[in-house]
């Protein structure tokens, strides 16, 4: 006899939180295609290559402060491009 949901569900919540992350992932995993998986190891290899550059002083940060300045600069900029036009 195959279990039902709702007892899957309780016994999982039931785990640690820990175990019911780790379970999660795995879930989401699993509804993924072929090529959704290699454009998730793909983002992963970037941040795992962009974070070592970081680590080593290859490339240097920038302050998230200094980011969300630029942006928006960018974006007053740009709404006064399109309220001209």
């Amino acid at each position: 006899m195959s279990r039902t949901y709702e007892e899957i569900r309780t016994e999982a919540l039931q785990l640690s939180f820990e175990e019911r992350s780790w379970l999660a992932d795995d879930m989401w995993e699993s509804t993924l295609s072929d090529e959704e998986r290699a454009i998730a190891k793909e983002w992963i290899d970037v941040a795992e290559r962009r974070a070592d550059e970081l680590e080593s002083g290859e490339v240097k940060g920038i302050p998230a402060e200094e980011v969300i300045d630029r942006v928006k600069a960018k974006l007053r900029a740009a709404r006064r491009n399109t309220s001209r036009g």
